[in-house]
């Protein structure tokens, strides 16, 4: 929630821990705060004015997710590209190595739902899951 709606919470948290003795425990978590920015840190300063306690730590995010999904590359290769030294480092080094073997990625198709009867029903009588009779068929289609 942002920080207007806050005073209200609060307000009604208050009137019921007047009536129920302390209950509920409450507390301010910051969540999807922007990393390494100005504002965090003036929300969480915000914040402390009510009578809620503010945990320490929260959650944020980082502008490189949605720079990189609108390139259409992942996040993991700004940090995988060495700076300064063209070795790059043993924790860098094992994630190029992860990256470079035979992964899976998942895959969303959108298809008829009468074909995916089909598929589930074709997948039980052949001991086998969906997932397997579409991947031999991309396999069998991208090998001619």
């Amino acid at each position: 929630m942002g920080l207007r709606p806050c005073a209200d919470l609060v307000e009604m948290i208050e009137a019921r821990r007047a009536v129920t003795g302390d209950r509920p425990l409450a507390f301010f978590v910051v969540s999807q705060a922007i990393k390494n920015t100005k504002l965090g840190g003036e929300v969480a300063a915000a914040l402390k004015k009510y009578s809620l306690p503010v945990f320490k730590s929260g959650t944020t995010q980082r502008v490189v997710y949605p720079t990189t999904a609108s390139e259409g590359r992942t996040v993991l290769l700004p940090m995988l590209k060495p700076k300064r030294s063209t070795r790059p480092s043993e924790g860098k080094q094992a994630a190029l190595d992860v990256l470079s073997a035979d992964e899976k990625v998942r895959l969303d198709l959108d298809i008829p739902k009468q074909t995916m009867r089909q598929l589930k029903m074709r997948a039980v009588e052949g001991d086998r899951s969906g997932s397997d009779i579409v991947r031999k068929s991309v396999d069998e289609y991208l090998s001619k």
